[in-house]
C-alpha cells in the first residue's frame, strides 16, 4: 500500500555532477534545495566494501540566497514537500538506497534542526513509507568534558532487504564519527 503525502509544493529534481538535487518555492518566496550526495563525496572514513559505501547518500536541506537567514512561519508545504522529496528519490533511485542526515550548525541551531526534523518525521504518515534511527553523537574533548553534540539520522526504505547490514553498519559509522572528532 502506498500513501501520499498531500498538498506540497512542486519541486524539480536535477542531476549535478553525481549529485542528486530538488528545488522549490515557497509561498513566501523562498527557494529551497534538497540534497542527496553520494556516501564515498562526503565521508572517507567508511568502508568500501560497506553496504553504507555503495548504496549511502547524505542527505540534507537548505535555503537558498537570498533568503539563507529568513525565517519562516510554521508552513507544513516545507515539510510535505522535502518528505514526498525522500519518497521520490527511493522510488527513483530503488529501495535498496540509504540516507544519512546530520544537522549543519553554521549558526549553532543544529539542536533545533533536528527536533524540528523528527517532529515533521513523527508527525507525518511516511512512516509507512520509510524508517528513520536516530543517534546523537557525544563530542568530549581529551579532559573528558562533553563539547558537542551531533545528530544523526539514518533514512531507509521499509523494503530496503539489507535493514539488518544497514544498521549494524551505521552504528559502526557512528562509532568511526565519534573516534575521529
Amino acid at each position: 500500500m502506498t500513501h501520499k503525502i498531500f498538498d506540497f509544493y512542486s519541486y524539480l529534481f536535477q542531476e549535478e555532477d553525481n549529485i542528486t538535487a530538488a528545488y522549490f518555492k515557497t509561498n513566501s518566496d523562498t527557494e529551497y534545495r534538497v540534497y542527496f550526495y553520494p556516501i564515498p563525496e562526503y565521508f572517507d572514513i567508511l568502508n568500501k566494501d560497506s553496504y553504507l559505501y555503495k548504496y549511502g547518500y547524505f542527505f540534507g536541506f537548505t535555503k537558498l540566497a537570498p533568503n539563507e537567514e529568513k525565517i519562516e512561519k510554521l508552513d507544513f508545504k516545507i515539510r510535505n514537500t522535502i518528505l514526498n522529496i525522500i519518497k521520490e528519490f527511493f522510488k527513483t533511485k530503488g529501495i535498496d538506497k540509504v540516507l544519512v542526515f546530520s544537522c549543519d550548525d553554521g549558526d549553532g541551531r543544529k539542536s533545533k534542526r533536528a527536533n524540528a526534523f523528527n517532529i515533521w518525521y513523527n508527525l507525518s504518515n511516511t512512516k509507512m513509507l520509510f524508517k528513520k534511527y536516530d543517534e546523537e553523537i557525544i563530542v568530549i574533548d581529551k579532559n573528558g568534558n562533553k563539547i558537542d553534540v551531533e545528530f544523526m539520522s539514518l533514512i531507509l526504505e521499509n523494503n530496503n532487504p539489507k535493514i539488518d547490514t544497514i544498521l549494524i553498519e551505521f552504528q559502526s559509522f557512528k562509532e568511526q564519527l565519534i573516534a575521529s572528532k
